[in-house]
C-alpha cells in the first residue's frame, strides 16, 4: 500500500462514524449490523457491542468480518473491507479505546459504562477503496 492510498483510507474513516458490519451466523447466514467506529493510525477499526448481539455470538464462531464504509451520494466514495475481528480484553487498551471512540462519537457515551458492553479491534487484510464522484474514478484494491 502505498502512502497515498494509506492516508485516503485514514480520511474516510475519519470522516464516517458508522459502518455496515457483516457477520457469518452460527447457521452459516450472513448478518449485517450498522455500528459506530473509531481507528487508529495503522487502519484499525474498533466497535462496541452488548455481549449478547448476534454479531459477538458471531464473531465468538468466525473472526472473520466485512465492513463497508462510506457512501454520500454527493462524493461517491467508500471503502469495502475484508478483516478479521478480535475482542479486546486488556482493560488499559478498553480504556483506550473507549476514549478514543466516545471522543469521535459522543452521541455514544451513554454506553461507556454498560458493564455488558465488550470492544472489537477489526483488523484489516484487504481493501478497496472506490471514488466515484471524480472526473476520473478512482478505483483500487489493497492487501495489508
Amino acid at each position: 500500500m502505498t502512502p497515498d492510498q494509506h492516508q485516503k483510507i485514514l480520511n474516510l474513516l475519519r470522516k464516517n462514524k458508522v459502518a455496515v458490519l457483516s457477520t457469518n451466523s452460527v447457521h452459516e447466514a450472513p448478518q449485517s449490523a450498522a455500528i459506530t467506529i473509531s481507528e487508529d493510525e495503522n487502519l484499525n477499526i474498533f466497535f462496541g457491542s452488548n455481549k449478547t448481539r448476534r454479531k459477538n455470538i458471531n464473531i465468538a464462531k468466525d473472526f472473520k468480518v466485512s465492513l463497508v464504509v462510506g457512501w454520500d451520494r454527493g462524493e461517491m466514495e467508500t471503502i469495502q473491507i475484508e478483516a478479521n475481528a478480535y475482542e479486546i480484553k486488556d482493560v488499559i487498551e478498553i480504556e483506550n479505546i473507549k476514549n478514543a471512540h466516545y471522543g469521535k462519537n459522543p452521541e455514544s457515551e451513554k454506553y461507556r459504562n454498560n458493564t455488558e458492553r465488550v470492544y472489537f479491534r477489526v483488523v484489516p487484510y484487504w481493501i478497496r477503496y472506490s471514488h466515484l464522484s471524480l472526473p476520473q474514478p478512482e478505483v483500487w484494491e489493497v492487501r495489508i
